[in-house]
């Protein structure tokens, strides 16, 4: 991933949760992977119902163990 699709990937997140500085900044520098895997996850749910949403989820959550 390249450093524009991680800063798009914090916008998005920015934009969907409105999250606060204090927030982002915790964001950037613990988790821009899983920033990226949650923009994935949000742009291939929205347009999902909640039962594929979270089946999509699952399957992600079990591929990580």
């Amino acid at each position: 991933m390249n450093c524009l699709s991680l800063e798009m990937a914090r916008v998005a997140l920015d934009r969907h949760f409105g999250a606060g500085a204090g927030s982002v900044a915790a964001m950037r520098l613990r988790s821009p992977l899983m920033m990226s895997v949650t923009l994935e996850l949000l742009q291939r749910g929205a347009h999902l119902g909640l039962a594929d949403c979270l089946r999509m989820e699952c399957t992600l959550v079990r591929h990580l163990d």
